[in-house]
């Protein structure tokens, strides 16, 4: 039983001394820590860094390796018309089992190809059905198939 109580008080002196040197308890980056951006002299240094920075984010969005591509098997339906637009629901199956949910508005009366353009809505307490003076995720919507 000493021996396992001087075991513990010894790894505990261990442990301070390591928390003390540990790299990452000093320098802590906060809301006031300058950040001066790195100068890529060459297009190919900057190149270079993008495909890091690409494999990084792949790599911590659970990204990597990529996913084999998957039909989105889309389902729209609840289409209501308005004067110059229409809404209608929508959900995708982004990855199998998971889904996608969100409404698509487009121009009526109006021929040729238009721009599809997603408009992320927030955290809003309605999310996509927000409808409020500060903003209207519905109105910008609208606006944008109304062009």
């Amino acid at each position: 039983m000493k021996e396992l109580i001087l075991t513990g008080l010894l790894m505990l002196g261990l442990g301070s001394q390591i928390r003390a040197t540990d790299s990452r308890n000093n320098n802590i980056p906060h809301t006031d820590t300058h950040f001066t951006m790195p100068v890529y002299k060459t297009r190919a240094e900057w190149e270079a860094r993008v495909r890091h920075l690409r494999k990084q984010i792949l790599s911590a969005a659970g990204l990597l390796p990529m996913p084999e591509k998957s039909a989105l098997n889309p389902q729209i339906f609840g289409r209501i018309e308005n004067q110059d637009y229409s809404i209608e629901k929508v959900y995708l199956e982004t990855f199998p089992g998971y889904y996608l949910g969100g409404n698509l508005y487009r121009p009526l009366n109006k021929e040729g190809r238009f721009p599809a353009v997603a408009t992320p809505h927030g955290h809003w307490a309605y999310g996509r059905l927000e409808h409020q003076p500060l903003v209207s995720a519905p109105a910008r919507a609208i606006n944008l198939a109304r062009q």
